[in-house]
């Protein structure tokens, strides 16, 4: 197996440990359900005083702030075995004997450049003042318990997705998976100084779900400072750079010869790149006169932002 390969499978390996991290991280959220329910289950707030309303309301928020710090902490460590594994690994296929993984709390550019615990931190607060002051404003407005555990928690009728805790889910979701791929990437950027590389190729997923981000960058070397995950949710991954490239890499439709995501998706059909880009973009593409990599060079300011669509006609 060669060296990209491996990384394209560590890749898929990392997408099924999110996966299972994001299934345990929301199974242990149900305990902010429970305490919900349990205080919603005896006098309606309505009827009590304003002072037995907010010691009730106190008790709550500290049980969702307890039960956040604990969920946060136990992931935070989940991810750093995820790390550890994926920093051993790599080592053991490389055949490079080097120390134990010890990973510092690291800022996120997905994030604003907040660090790890920082980003875990603001949901544990973020989550739980969002349910307490939900339920202040709706005992403001007369709601009853009944009322007020469906803008929780949600309706029976939508499947409980319209409600304020499957909005804490989905931000859950995508804050572990976007931490387990800083971790991931950290470790391996461990890895390259313990074998004082520095410079690193990009590898994008060759799917319709790449972000415009990852697309102009895939392919690209950089320096290991520069290193992903360019944003929340972000699925690409990278090799440490030592000059040598591959012949061939993964895609949606198997093994394709080495190539940037814009030439793969020059040979996709025009529905597919309709798809990834959208129409008009998707026309310049193929009708610009442009190669996939002046097509891709346009996509990205100097500070890898994307570019509108009339920026890039306007540079054409």
């Amino acid at each position: 197996m060669d060296y990209n390969s491996f990384i394209n499978r560590m890749q898929i390996y990392l997408e099924s440990l999110k996966a299972h991290e994001v299934k345990e991280f929301i199974k242990a959220l149900s305990l902010i359900d429970k305490a919900v329910q349990k205080t919603l289950a005896t006098d309606e707030l309505t009827d009590i005083s304003p002072r037995k309303f907010a010691l009730i309301l106190n008790d709550l928020e500290d049980e969702l702030k307890d039960e956040m710090v604990l969920l946060t902490k136990a992931f935070y460590e989940s991810s750093q075995a995820i790390a550890d594994y994926a920093y051993t690994a790599e080592s053991k296929y490389l055949g490079v004997s080097i120390g134990t993984l010890a990973l510092k709390d690291t800022p996120m550019a997905s994030f604003g450049g907040a660090l790890v615990t920082e980003v875990l931190k603001s949901f544990e607060t973020n989550e739980s003042q969002r349910i307490i002051n939900a339920i202040r404003l709706a005992r403001h407005q007369g709601k009853t318990n009944s009322q007020i555990r469906q803008i929780i928690l949600g309706t029976k009728a939508r499947r409980y997705q319209d409600g304020i805790t499957n909005v804490t889910k989905r931000h859950a979701n995508a804050i572990v998976r976007t931490v387990v791929q800083h971790e991931a990437s950290q470790a391996r950027g461990e890895l390259a100084k313990e074998l004082g590389i520095d410079e690193i190729k990009v590898v994008a997923t060759l799917d319709g779900r790449t972000s415009s981000i990852c697309r102009s960058l895939d392919g690209q070397i950089l320096p290991l400072s520069q290193k992903p995950p360019y944003h929340v949710n972000c699925r690409t991954s990278y090799i440490l750079w030592n000059g040598k490239d591959v012949k061939t890499r993964a895609s949606m439709h198997g093994v394709v010869q080495n190539q940037t995501y814009y030439e793969w998706l020059a040979t996709q059909d025009d529905k597919f790149q309709d798809f990834v880009l959208g129409k008009e973009r998707a026309k310049l593409f193929r009708d610009g006169g442009l190669s996939p990599k002046q097509f891709s060079d346009l996509q990205l300011d100097k500070n890898f932002k994307p570019r509108t669509l009339d920026e890039i006609r306007a540079m054409i």
